[in-house]
């Protein structure tokens, strides 16, 4: 009998939870630090006709002569885990920062969340606020969305640093695509259930591993970095941790030899070098 009523509790809490979501849905406010921008929203390249918002920073001395940095996140946190880098660079340099779409504080319910797509994303953005040529700089999965950017428009990229990033498909988790997918599609899912299977009244919605991460890594296509990688002119610094366990140094190591004029450097420490002070 007791099984039975905690059952009925649960259904019941469970359906006033996604009624509340569905009256109520839920998109994370920006931050005193941020702005927002309306882009055209995009499926690859293919625009929509639908508009989404795209939160960022922007700080740090400006000048005509100095050529801002962009700085990009990776999964699955947001441009808020970047702030300590954002402000050491941002003594010196004009700082771009934006959550990548479906992150942090930009528009969570986008077509595609590939990183590819996050790339065309970037030039609409920069476009967006009459930026011509940035440094980028990018961490961990954020690398995929540079490698986008560098190659989709390479003339609006300075110089490239890619931090802990992501990068050829032989080097990542178990190799193959046809697994990895398989391990990112049900995590997906068993992120989709836990949304609308557990009476959580709207706060999964916008928890750090939400749709736009579980998304973001079944969307991209990571086989079509290699070949962006050995297209790269700009100038390149590969910037990883010997000991990383999420992105292995083997992989910076490809980069490194697929990007002809990059130059490596080499840190002990693992995938969190972004952060180190």
């Amino acid at each position: 009998m007791w099984v039975r009523r905690i059952a009925v509790l649960w259904l019941c809490l469970v359906v006033v939870s996604n009624g509340y979501r569905l009256l109520s849905p839920t998109q994370p406010s920006a931050r005193p630090d941020q702005q927002l921008l309306q882009l055209p929203e995009r499926d690859g390249n293919r625009l929509t006709g639908e508009r989404i918002s795209i939160a960022f920073s922007d700080g740090g001395p400006v000048s005509e002569r100095a050529v801002p940095i962009l700085l990009l996140h990776g999964t699955p946190v947001a441009s808020s885990a970047m702030r300590g880098l954002a402000t050491a660079l941002s003594e010196t340099r004009r700082v771009i920062t934006p959550d990548l779409p479906g992150f942090g504080s930009s528009l969570q319910v986008l077509a595609d969340y590939s990183s590819i797509t996050h790339g065309y994303y970037l030039g609409d953005f920069l476009d967006a606020l009459n930026t011509q040529r940035v440094h980028v700089v990018s961490y961990s999965q954020g690398g995929a969305a540079a490698i986008a950017l560098t190659d989709t428009a390479p003339d609006r990229v300075a110089s490239l640093t890619l931090v802990s990033a992501i990068g050829v498909q032989e080097l990542e988790l178990f190799g193959s695509y046809t697994l990895n997918h398989a391990v990112y599609t049900g995590q997906l899912w068993l992120l989709r259930a836990a949304r609308w299977l557990l009476p959580h009244f709207g706060y999964f919605d916008n928890a750090i591993l939400g749709p736009g991460y579980a998304r973001n890594l079944t969307d991209t296509d990571q086989r079509l970095l290699r070949p962006m990688l050995s297209r790269i002119e700009a100038p390149t610094l590969i910037v990883h941790g010997r000991d990383d366990g999420l992105v292995p140094y083997s992989a910076a190591l490809e980069h490194h030899r697929l990007v002809a004029q990059s130059r490596l450097q080499t840190f002990a420490g693992g995938h969190e070098l972004a952060y180190a002070n």
